[in-house]
């Protein structure tokens, strides 16, 4: 019974290695139809690979001829270009120069301007205030003359009323002298009221046309300097978009 068991099991072992192997060989049979088809795919990349390198080659051949005539051909356009781009440049510089002395002759304006239109102004407020002393001068004339001119008429009723009774007495007589001499101050300060009132009016109407004088200058500043600062700009716009 021991000698019919050892036969068996050798048996079975070597199914055993026999079934290993054959498993073994199936799977080295696949991994070897999977190397050659990498082996495959990896030669036809390969062939890709060297047909891209030969065709980067031709198109950098072409590309490297293609630069030397452009070298050559473009050399004297080069040297054009660069003279325009020079004599541009001369230009702009020119332009620049032009519009910076523009700049600084309509700053110089400006000031100018400025200044008279401030001193305008001022002389403006002063024939204003001076004609305002003016007119408040005026109105006390007339309301002195108005006064003095009741008084005077007041004094001819009363030398009126005195002349009508008979030759007055001492007392009358004397009161008759005194209003006449009053009345003739009076007539006097009237007289001279009215040369006051005929001064102030001459110098109210003077001081009106140079208030409107002054007037005329500040605003005849005013519209110069909005002319030279619309000019400039305009000058500004023109150089941009020329040379936008």
């Amino acid at each position: 019974m021991v000698k019919s068991k050892f036969p068996t099991e050798r048996a079975l072992a070597s199914e055993s290695k026999l079934a290993r192997a054959e498993v073994q060989l199936e799977n080295a049979r696949h991994e070897c139809s999977l190397l050659k088809e990498v082996e495959v795919r990896l030669q036809s990349e390969c062939e890709m690979l060297r047909r891209e390198r030969q065709s980067t080659s031709l198109v950098l051949a072409d590309l490297d001829t293609i630069k030397t005539r452009l070298e050559r051909t473009d050399a004297g356009s080069r040297i054009k270009m660069e003279s325009k781009l020079d004599e541009a440049n001369r230009e702009c510089s020119a332009i620049r120069r032009r519009l910076q002395e523009e700049e600084d002759r309509w700053r110089a304006l400006q000031a100018t301007l400025v200044a008279q239109l401030n001193s305008s102004k001022t002389g403006y407020e002063e024939e204003k205030s001076a004609a305002d002393r003016l007119r408040e001068d005026l109105a006390g004339a007339r309301k002195e003359l108005r006064s003095q001119a009741s008084q005077l008429e007041e004094l001819n009723k009363k030398l009126k009323e005195m002349s009508l009774p008979p030759p007055p007495v001492e007392t009358g007589s004397n009161e008759f002298e005194t209003l006449t001499k009053r009345l003739n101050e009076l007539e006097a300060r009237l007289s001279r009221s009215q040369s006051d009132l005929s001064l102030a009016q001459q110098q109210l109407q003077d001081a009106r046309q140079q208030t409107e004088t002054y007037r005329e200058i500040a605003e005849s500043s005013e519209i110069r300097l909005k002319e030279e600062m619309s000019s400039i700009e305009k000058y500004r716009q023109d150089t941009h978009n020329r040379w936008v």
